[in-house]
């Protein structure tokens, strides 16, 4: 299962009140699955950091040579 999958079974209950619990077709995500969710979901918060990290240390950088 793609990770977009994994993580929509938990978007779309919190997204849409009105949906039933467990968007699948055998109802709530298992405990596996859930686990599996959040570590998808921590990879992609580390990418976003990272990126910004990366991102604010060039603009420093940047910074820095204008004001030479």
């Amino acid at each position: 299962m793609s990770a977009a999958r994994i993580l929509n079974q938990f978007y779309i209950p919190t997204r849409y009140p009105v949906a039933p619990i467990g968007s699948t077709s055998k109802g709530m995500p298992s405990k596996d699955i859930a686990e599996e969710a959040l570590s998808i979901a921590n990879n992609i918060l580390d990418f976003f950091l990272n990126r910004e990290r990366f991102v604010n240390k060039k603009r420093k950088v940047k910074e820095e040579e204008f004001e030479r």
